[in-house]
Order: structure tokens, then sequence, then C-alpha cells
């Protein structure tokens, strides 16, 4: 068959040339592998649809409080119930809410994170376990078999991945529950850890005050998000007249997606999609110049095929078919490499970039069409210029240069125009990659205000059941500090609600200053946190005035930051004042001011605004309803329920010589006093405080590795292009030698061309870089969009590499003797 034939004949072309062929595989292997892997990314975090039948008409489902105005009423199975009812909204409409058991019984405790889920929320995603049964009815109707379904991971760490693992009894807040089915792997709702599922019998709790979870509906056929909206707007306005718990019973309905990502985090995906774009171009330019470059050999070969009796469309097709043999094959290297670029950029990216993803990040067979797409296209683009150009030669001229250096410009400006274009989308690249440095550069040299190095930090939860009062949990924390205060090199130990940088709670409003009314015209956001005394010492704040918080202190007294002192006692004063952060909070005295540090105040803000409370070890508080008006008392817990447990919640902070080592010595101790607590969230606070700028460093890390291969890439392509000039005009330069030209005269002919290529490209960059690099502004910090230095900075690094490139063939056209230029024709 011709097309077999044509294969064959680009295979021995293709190895006849080795450093030519693994040139180009390894350039588009490069590309096409960094492409595929930002978009496998991208489309599984921001483009794709919730992977479930009817994504479509999948919706969340936010409980609206219709007097406050905000989210975060809690869903009541009555509820749950009363929506389900109302077909014209919901074909159907399920819940499930996250909960954390401890497990025990194997090596060391354990806490796992779940879902308790409605019995027809499996059966309206379609999903089924890969071994064992779903949920039935009946699960979780009093009186029935405790049943729990358990995740793939979960199978496989705590019972090897058995396939007797039906039946089996696993400990969950220290009651056995039985294990009726493994789900896939690939499930999951809100997040990787999702551990195992709890059947919830809505019927049987319709008595329940709070079912604190999500909604997840279906639309109705034909039912529109926006009409899903007003339909449920209205039927609220009825039900909130009918039912007897009023005015709570609107819903806020989103688009279900695959993930839930902050603007902050999809911005900077989408920077990161733009940029492996431009990679991908400059591999396109940079391969067809290389194409370009056998264009002598190559149009000699088309005029002799020709002269034989070859067609215009025979040629095409044998250029073509060389082409898209090496696109094919540099595109499956750029795959495997696709799947290694997958991991890297997870590693790279910051912890909790994407919050509720219902599918993990992976290079699946979507992204697999796209790259297969994406290779052929490539393949296409670059052969087809060469191809028509190619199929048309002038018989007479090729001929006669045969035994010559061949015809001077055989492709006219195309290859130098390919390199202009490689130099304008690096420049973009390198600005964007200038701008992320000096910002990070900006971010570090912000003092923290604190010193993190050597701390360990940790979650210890206190369940309710073994610890019901707060003279129980004092004393667990007292016994534990004092334990660890005895292990050498250890040298400091605090119990808290949070580090830095995110110390605790955040506060919104407008501070009132006895005296002094409210400074603030507009809403202030304030960090505060829960600290014991020996919080400061620890993490080495320093106090500048008052004093420490002493054993049994008031709640009412307060620590704040200086910054929070200098805003608001601006006489400097602020020890024994006196402030409250709305009308309905009570009043707070300061007794001491300390150092400020930087602290979150919600996504990407920074704030050195703080006060402290101290540390108290409440009980944990009895769940409450949400919702306005009179509740019912809670019913008691049903026998096959979950539990009921709650937690009080502190981090444990440990400054050690050696955190590595002193990791094991801190659970040793902690299990020594009670050998079922689980330790969660082990942590170095110099890495966790280091998360505060995870996603500058994330857009840094990656654009700046497209940025150096886009440089690499364009001076191969401004080297390769030089390369060419110089053998096709290698007669010219010995003619210009005899005639006295001297080697600077043939170094400036050569460089010239070269840095004009180069200026023309940066220029060019320049205005682009202009006007994209403005998408970058909400990831930047202290520095403008348009900054003159990163602009002069990638002008002068690219110069450089851009003479780097010229200077190869600069020494090859200046050892150019005339005699021996002169025999080449």
């Amino acid at each position: 068959m011709p097309l077999v034939q044509d294969v064959r004949i680009a295979c021995r072309r293709l190895a006849a040339r080795p450093a030519y062929t693994l040139l180009i595989l390894f350039t588009l292997a490069l590309g096409i592998g960094a492409a595929t892997a930002v978009f496998s990314v991208v489309d599984q975090t921001v483009l794709r649809p919730a992977p479930f039948p009817y994504a479509d008409r999948l919706v969340d489902v936010m409980h609206w409080h219709s007097v406050r105005g905000g989210g975060g009423s809690q869903i009541t199975p009555q509820k749950v119930l009363g929506w389900q009812a109302q077909k014209a909204l919901f074909e159907r409409f399920e819940v499930y809410a996250p909960q954390q058991m401890d497990v025990t019984g194997g090596t060391q405790p354990e806490r796992l994170s779940g879902l308790n889920v409605s019995l027809g929320l499996f059966p309206m995603l379609d999903v089924r376990p890969q071994i064992g049964r779903p949920f039935a009815v009946g699960d979780g109707a009093p009186g029935s078999e405790r049943v729990v379904l358990i995740s793939d991971a979960l199978w496989r760490r705590r019972f090897g991945g058995e396939g007797d693992v039906l039946g089996r009894q696993i400990a969950l807040n220290e009651t056995d529950y039985t294990v009726i089915g493994v789900l896939p792997r690939r499930f999951r709702l809100l997040n990787e850890e999702e551990s195992f599922w709890l059947p919830v019998n809505l019927q049987a709790y319709v008595s329940e005050t709070r079912f604190p979870g999500y909604g997840l509906g279906r639309l109705a056929p034909g039912v529109t998000q926006a009409d899903a909206q007003a339909l449920a707007d209205r039927l609220a306005e009825r039900m909130n007249s009918e039912m007897p718990i009023p005015m709570t019973w609107g819903l806020r309905l989103e688009q279900k997606r695959i993930a839930n990502i902050d603007p902050t985090t999809r911005t900077a995906l989408l920077v990161l999609l733009g940029a492996v774009g431009f990679v991908l171009l400059i591999t396109c330019a940079n391969v067809a110049n290389l194409f370009l470059s056998q264009g002598p050999t190559r149009q000699r070969e088309m005029a002799i095929r020709s002269a034989l009796g070859a067609g215009r469309g025979l040629l095409v097709r044998s250029v073509l078919v060389e082409s898209l043999l090496l696109a094919i094959a540099g595109g499956g290297l750029g795959i495997l490499i696709a799947g290694w670029g997958v991991d890297a950029v997870l590693a790279a990216a910051p912890p909790n970039m994407v919050s509720r993803s219902t599918t993990p990040v992976e290079v699946d067979g979507r992204v697999l069409a796209v790259a297969a797409v994406l290779t052929i296209l490539t393949g296409f683009l670059f052969g087809l210029f060469p191809a028509l150009r190619g199929s048309r030669p002038n018989l007479e001229t090729t001929l006669r240069t045969a035994g010559g250096s061949g015809t001077r410009g055989s492709y006219g400006r195309v290859p130098g125009s390919l390199v202009v274009l490689e130099v304008a989308f690096a420049v973009v690249l390198l600005v964007g990659a200038a701008l992320m440095t000096r910002t990070l550069a900006n971010l570090n040299a912000i003092d923290s205000g604190f010193e993190p190095e050597d701390l360990i930090t940790m979650y210890i939860a206190l369940p309710s059941d073994r610890y019901p009062t707060m003279t129980a949990n004092v004393g667990f924390f007292d016994t534990l500090s004092e334990k660890l205060n005895g292990v050498e090199g250890i040298t400091g130990v605090a119990v808290s609600q949070g580090t830095p940088p995110r110390i605790g709670g955040i506060t919104f409003g407008r501070p009132e200053i006895e005296g002094h009314g409210t400074p603030d015209s507009k809403t202030a956001v304030i960090p505060n946190g829960t600290v014991a005394p020996a919080y400061f010492d620890t993490l080495r704040i320093p106090f500048l005035g008052g004093r420490n918080f002493a054993p049994g202190e008031p709640e009412g007294n307060v620590i704040v930051s200086q910054a929070f002192a200098d805003r608001y006692w601006p006489d400097g004063n602020a020890v024994g004042r006196r402030f409250r952060m709305s009308s309905t909070w009570p009043w707070y005295t300061v007794i001491g001011v300390v150092g400020s540090v930087q602290t979150t105040a919600g996504g990407d803000e920074r704030t050195a605004l703080q006060f402290y409370h101290p540390y108290i070890a409440r009980p944990p508080k009895p769940a409450a309803s949400a919702d306005a008006g009179p509740q019912k008392p809670a019913a008691p817990p049903k026998p096959t329920a979950a539990p009921r447990r709650s937690y009080s919640y502190a981090q444990l902070i440990v400054r050690a010589d050696n955190p590595s080592r002193a990791i094991p010595l801190i659970k040793e101790q902690i299990w020594s006093i009670d050998p079922n607590q689980p330790v969660e969230k082990v942590a170095l606070v110099a890495d966790t405080y280091a998360d505060m700028f995870a996603k500058q460093r994330f857009v840094l890390m990656l654009m700046g590795a497209f940025a150096l291969v886009a440089l690499v890439l364009t001076a191969a392509g401004i080297f390769g292009v030089l390369s060419q000039a110089v053998a096709q005009r290698t007669r010219e330069i010995g003619i210009r030698m005899a005639l006295g030209a001297r080697p600077k005269d043939v170094m400036q002919l050569v460089v010239s061309r070269g840095l004009l290529l180069t200026a023309v490209g940066a220029v060019l960059g320049i205005g682009a870089a202009l006007a994209l690099v403005k998408t970058l502004r909400a990831l930047l910090y202290g520095v403008e969009p348009t900054d003159p230095v990163s602009f002069a900075a990638v002008v002068f690094v690219l110069l450089a590499v851009a003479l780097l490139a010229c200077w190869l063939p600069t020494r090859a056209a200046m050892k150019v003797h005339p005699a021996v230029a002169l025999r080449t024709e």
C-alpha cells in the first residue's frame, strides 16, 4: 500500500539522522507532556462537570436562613423530607454529612473522616460497591444491624485488600460495625480522605433537630438552575407559612462541580494553562524550524521524485507522514512524561488547593483523547508548510545546485519569523516568572513575628464520652505537658486553638473602643485565638507590655498584638483599656501587648491584627439547631445510630531540638495517658507557616519551569536558524573573506541577524506581556504587573541567551576558508 510504503521510507529517513530525530522527539515529548500534565490538573479541577449521571442537573444545596440572609442553617430530617416531596423542583433530593470517628483495634488509634448519607444518595449517583452490597431499605433504622461501607484505601490499609472483608467488624468510636461493602477507588464526595460511609434513615430520625450536612439534588427534567432557584424561593415562602418552624426554609442552589476552588486558585490554574499553551506553541515553532532546516536536502529529493513523475499529492503526503510519525512518537513519550508531571504538579500544589473534590486527578481517558488530538494537530501544523512548499520544487534550479550548498533562503523569512514568535512567547513566560519571583521575595521578607523553626504541631480532639468535663480536659493537657517537659530535647510545650498563620477564629466587626467609639469606618477582619500561658514563650513571641495569662484567668481578659494596640490606642497605652467587637459582644480588658504575627484574615488576605483569649478547656457544647423559633428537645440517640460523640479540640505545640526525633516520643507520652487517643495532622510549624505563600510558590515553580524550557527552546531555535544561515551562505562568506572581509565583519553579519530576530520578538513579547500579565494581579504582592524592573531583567536575560546562541554559528562562520567555500560549488 502507498501509505505503508511512505511510513517505511519515513522510518528509514529518520533512522539515518538519529541526532535530528532524537532532538525533535525530545522537544515534542517535553511540550506535549507539559501541556497534558497541566491540562489534566485544570480539567479535573476547573473544567469538568461532576462525574455522575445527569451532571448538568445536579446541584449542591445550601440551606438559606431567610431571616439572617446567610447560609449555614442546619438541614433537619424534617426539612429534607419536605424538600423530597417537591417533585416539581427535585427529581431526587438526598443529604450527606461529614463525620470523624476514631478507629481502634489496630497497631495505633486513628481518626478517620467519613460521611453519614441518606439511603437514596448512592442510587441517585449510580455508585455501586466494587465488592459487597450497597445500603438497603432498613439500614440505619432502629433495631437494625450497624453496617458500614468502607473505602478502597481503608480496605487495603486495615484489611490488606482481602476478599473476605465482608461481614468483618471494624471498631468506630469503640463500637463495632459490620463491613457490607467496599466502594470504588475513584469515588469521593468531599475529598480523598473519606474512609467510611454510614446509613441515615431519615424517616427514623424525623424528630431530630438537625442534620449538619450538605444537600445534593437532581433537578426535575426540563428545569434549569435559574428556574429551580426561583421555584425554590416560591416554595420556601409557602412552606414557611405552613410548617411549624418559621422563616428558615430557603435554599441556595449551585451547579455541582467536580471540585470547589477559591477564585485565586482558579486564576492560578488558568494562568498555568495559558503558560503551558505558550510552551506548546514554542515547541511547534522549534520543531517546524528543525523540519525546515532539512529543506535543501528535502527539496532535491522532491525535485528528483517530481522529475520521475510523482504528483504533488504524493509529495505532500510523504512529508506529512514523516511529521506525523515524529509527532506520534513524541506524543507517546509526552504522555509518559505527563503521568509523572501530574504527580509533580500535585506534589507542588498548595495544601487544600481543592476542596470537595469528587474525583482523583490523574491522566485518564478524556485527557488521553485530548493528548492524542494535540499530538496529531502538532504534527500536522509543523509539517504542513514544508510539505506544501517542498511539493512545488523548481526542477531546473534545484537540480543545478545539487552539488552545492543548497539554495539560499529556501523558505524565505519563515524560519526567522518562527524564531521571532518563539522569542515573543518566551518573553511572556519570563515576565510572569519574574513577577512571581519578586512577589515571593517580598512575601519572604515579611517578618513572621515568631520563630517557626523547630516547632511541632499536632491536633488532639478529646472525645466527650471519655472527657466529659472541663476538669478532665485540663487534667489531660496538664499531665501531658508535665510529661513532655521532662523529655530530653523538648524545650517548650503549649496548648492553643491554632498556630500562625491560622491562630484560631476570625472575627468580623467594627471594634468599639471604650470612650472612643468605633474608629473603623468599615468592617474589620481580626483573627483571634485561645492560647495557654506558655504559648508566647514556646513560639517566642515577645511581650511588649503588660502581663501574660495566669491560671484561672477570667475569660474577659485578652492580650492584643502591637499592631492592634497601635491601631486602636495610638497614644501607646493599651494595657487596662477595654473594647468589644460589636454592641452585642462582651467587653474585653487588655492585660498585655505582644509582638505582631503575620496571620491570615480569610482567603489570601494577611493581617498583623490579633487578640488572644485565655485557654480554658471547656466541655463540648450540646448540639443546637440554628433555626429561629422554639425547638423540640433532642430525641435520645437511637439504638443503631452512630454514637453521638463531640470533641474538645486543641492544638499541641512543642519546641524540640530535634523535631523528627521528638515526634514519636510525643506520641508515646500521649498514648501512655490514653492508648485510644488518636493524634492528627502532625506537622512542622515552619511548613504550615510557609503554606501561607503556597499559591505564589506553586505558580512560580511551574511558571519558572515553563519559562526555563521556553528559554532553552528559544535559544535552540536561534542557534538552528543561524547555523542553517551559515551553511546556506558558505559561498558568500568565502567570497567576502577572499575580498578582504575581516573575521569581526563576518561575526557582525551573523550576530546582527540573531540579535535582530531577538529584538523584534522581545518587542512583540513585551506588548503581549503588558496585556496578559494583568491576570496575575490576584497573585502578586508588593509589585505591579507592569513592574519595569521585571521587564528590564527579562530583556537582559534574553539578550544574554541570544548572544550565547549566536556564538557557536559565529565561530563556524569565522572559520570558513575562502578556498573551501568556493570549492563547495
